[in-house]
């Protein structure tokens, strides 16, 4: 099993927190499949989106918001 990305919720949870902290200037952080996005995508959409969120987290100064997440925060696929 390999980590895919966060589960729905800390994801949203994670999603806030980034859009509430970044620069004014900065995009938009890539919006989480929760919900129905979650339920019609694919492990490998779900892990595509959770690679844009962490480009946007490097690209931004985030890194540090990535080092806090638990293992157990994630989802798990093969």
């Amino acid at each position: 099993m390999k980590k895919i990305c966060l589960i729905p919720k800390y994801c949203n949870e994670f999603e806030n927190k980034l859009k509430k902290s970044k620069p004014i200037d900065a995009e938009n952080p890539p919006i989480p499949l929760i919900l129905a996005g979650w339920n019609y995508s694919s492990d490998s959409e779900k892990e595509q989106r959770w690679i844009d969120t962490i480009e946007w987290c490097k690209k931004y100064g985030f890194e540090a918001e990535l080092e806090l997440l638990n293992d157990d925060d994630f989802y798990y696929g093969e």
